[in-house]
């Protein structure tokens, strides 16, 4: 069940897009799991050219990391779309390591640090000369004593597995695994996410269902029985009838003056029944939709003056404003809370 997690947690996050014309770092990433594809793209010749993917740096989450664990790998694209992709590792846990090396060897500039996926702390300064990355083969170093026989294995998924669990120098990405991948070429998964990249890039109104398409178009080309797997939560909608629920009022804190307060301050919520759709596309081309339950609640405020001085009652002792379904059925105003019912 351990691949259906990874697979659930796997998603699209897009941000800004890039504008200069250099070797840069997307904000847009691809999740799986513990692991987060960071996208690298080449310089657009001319600038009003798309930018092409170059490379991803996968970086894991370093909470799940354990003992030994690999923790950042780049893959880099080959010269044309059928082409194997090249697979480079750091014998180093810290994360700003493999950002440095591809910074100095790809001329990455300090603007893009704020999209590399790392928790770990920024250096104060750079190192001199950051580690170079070794090759890296399915899990392993290729120069691990391990890697010729994991090479010359059918299924080598259940064995990576276990030497990450043991804290051993292994990464178990879901990309490299038959559970995951099925019969289709890793070479072919990647390039499929280097098209859902471009997509997403190719303008500025351009999506995430643009880029997911685009990924997708590729991929049945290659793997007819392998879908892109990704995930789309909808907007939150209310839930029929809709009902607004006001709360009672609850004193909230006074406003002193000599002798008392000169006026209360009270609160309450106004919450409604809502839903939202989650929607998972699996490899296999299925689907699974979770409908999402909750409370939406607007706080409000109210202020009543105390001209008499002295202690404010529990209940307001003023005008109380009507509460309910808002006006013209706009949201009352504030920032609603989501809280799961």
């Amino acid at each position: 069940m351990r691949f259906l997690a990874l697979i659930v947690a796997m998603s699209l996050c897009v941000f800004s897009r890039i504008a200069a014309a250099q070797m840069a770092v997307s904000a847009t990433q691809i999740h799986m799991g513990d692991w987060v594809l960071s996208p690298i793209l080449s310089a657009p010749v001319p600038p009003s050219v798309q930018p092409r993917l170059h490379s991803f740096l996968a970086l894991r989450d370093k909470e799940t990391v354990t003992g030994n664990n690999i923790a950042s790998i780049w893959y880099i694209r080959g010269q044309d779309d059928d082409s194997a992709w090249q697979a480079m590792a750091w014998d180093s846990q810290n994360q700003w390591d493999a950002v440095y090396r591809l910074k100095l060897d790809l001329g990455i500039g300090d603007e893009w640090d704020a999209n590399w996926p790392t928790k770990d702390p920024k250096p104060v300064a750079p190192p001199s000369a950051p580690l170079s990355p070794v090759e890296y083969f399915k899990g392993v170093f290729i120069t691990d004593p391990l890697a010729e026989m994991i090479a010359l294995m059918e299924d080598r998924d259940e064995l990576v597995e276990s030497l990450v669990n043991l804290g051993y120098k292994a990464a178990d990405v879901p990309l490299e695994k038959a559970l995951v991948v099925g019969q289709c070429e890793e070479r072919f998964v990647l390039t499929s996410f280097a098209k859902t990249i471009e997509g997403v890039e190719v303008s500025a109104t351009s999506t995430v269902a643009d880029g997911v398409a685009a990924g997708q178009s590729f991929l049945a080309t290659k793997c007819a029985a392998i879908c892109f797997p990704y995930l789309t939560v909808g907007a939150w909608v209310a839930t029929p009838p809709g009902t607004w629920a006001a709360a009672p009022w609850v004193f909230a804190f006074c406003t002193p003056t000599l002798g008392g307060c000169s006026a209360c301050n009270y609160t309450t919520e106004v919450c409604r029944p809502v839903t939202r759709t989650w929607v998972f596309v699996w490899p296999n081309c299925s689907t699974s939709t979770i409908i999402d339950n909750a409370n939406e609640c607007w706080s409000q405020s109210l202020l009543c003056l105390n001209p008499a001085g002295g202690a404010c009652p529990a209940a307001p002792s003023c005008t109380i404003p009507p509460l309910g379904a808002p006006p013209l059925g706009a949201p009352p105003p504030g920032v609603p809370t989501y809280i799961d019912n």
